[in-house]
């Protein structure tokens, strides 16, 4: 997901339990930041408490076979071999009890056979309705099919039989991410900090909530804590300078966005962010300076190259400019308009001895493969 993107949000109804964030100014002080730390760890469970989990359910003894079966399987899940697994307990399917039908149905998962996973998800279900694990699979395979209601349902069912079940808690948060469902989808890390504790990965994700969202005060202090807590995660000192540029504060924003350059120096996010930035407040020249700076970084980045390219055509350097989206255009026709803006600009401009060398560029990426 792009930082700085947005998209039509789609509503999708989930348990909210325990209600929407909220957040005041912080102090300025690092040593009041690192105060807030301490004593936010202190509050927070030492261990993954099973709150609202489901009770433990009499469930028939697994059968020698089935004991060396799961044995077998997880030396196969640690080794990858996805096909392997699919082979063995189809052969076996006469043996299998519920969990093994889920590990079957994780295994069709990772090979992408999406229809084989609600097939398995349904026989592991009729052996065991209070399979949570199943339930989680199906979910996640019909969010993969494009049932996102089914999917939503299917996981929901899997986090009432068993509230604090990780991967169907981040099965739900995926879907709400990718509709930009913010309300739902701050409530669920939320109840999730309650859960398993003010983890680095949660904390950042509703630093990342409520800077797009643009709820500046509680993504203020949230993003100060995410930095302290996840210091090796560049997306954090990117997500309080967007913040500052929310706000109008555009010399505190460019500052952080150097700071995060100087941090994070191999980078890719932190060079992009930090030419995008430059590009949209019309410096062509940093921007494109910075551009350049990150291709030797991430040489297959096509955004990066495709930015330089933009960029550079506007300040003249037509030679750079040319190469550039020659780079981006090899990761497929998408880049095509940019290539025709250069183009268009050229035209504009009368530059004639490169007009045709970026005609002969729009025609070939045009047809590039995707």
């Amino acid at each position: 997901m792009g930082m700085l993107t947005s998209q039509a949000q789609a509503s999708f109804s989930a348990p909210s339990r325990l209600g929407s964030s909220a957040g005041k100014e912080p102090k300025d002080s690092r040593g009041d930041d690192e105060l807030m730390l301490e004593e936010e760890s202190a509050a927070s469970p030492k261990s993954k408490e099973k709150i609202g989990s489901a009770k433990p359910e009499t469930k028939p003894e697994a059968t020698p076979e089935q004991i060396a079966l799961k044995k077998e399987i997880e030396g196969l899940k640690n080794a990858k071999e996805w096909k392997k697994i699919t082979d063995l307990l189809w052969k076996n399917i006469d043996k299998a009890n519920d969990e093994i039908l889920a590990d079957l149905a994780e295994a069709h998962y990772r090979q992408n056979q999406f229809p084989e996973v609600l097939k398995t998800t349904g026989l592991a279900i009729a052996k065991n309705p209070k399979s949570w694990v199943a339930y989680t699979w199906q979910g996640l395979a019909e969010y993969k099919m494009k049932r996102e209601k089914k999917a939503i349902e299917s996981l929901t069912k899997a986090t009432d039989l068993k509230r604090d079940y990780e991967p169907a808690l981040q099965g739900i948060a995926e879907i709400y991410e990718v509709h930009k469902n913010y309300y739902e989808l701050r409530i669920l890390i939320q109840d999730m900090i309650e859960m398993f504790g003010r983890q680095p990965k949660f904390v950042s994700k509703l630093c990342e909530i409520n800077t797009l969202d643009g709820v500046n005060d509680a993504a203020t202090k949230l993003c100060r804590e995410a930095v302290l807590r996840d210091p090796k995660n560049p997306s954090n000192p990117l997500f309080i300078a967007k913040i500052y540029e929310q706000t109008g504060e555009d010399e505190k924003a460019k500052s952080q966005f150097e700071k995060a350059v100087v941090k994070f120096p191999k980078s890719e996010l932190v060079h992009f962010q930090m030419a995008d930035y430059l590009e949209r407040h019309k410096d062509l020249i940093g921007a494109a300076a910075t551009y350049e700076k990150g291709t030797l970084i991430a040489p297959t980045s096509a955004r990066l190259w495709e930015g330089l390219g933009r960029t550079a055509v506007q300040i003249q350097k037509y030679e750079t400019a040319f190469k550039a989206l020659e780079q981006a255009c090899k990761s497929g026709r998408k880049y095509a308009p940019t290539v025709r803006f250069a183009l268009g600009f050229l035209i504009r401009n009368q530059v004639k001895e490169w007009k045709d060398k970026f005609s002969n560029l729009t025609d070939r990426c045009s047809n590039a493969l995707n």
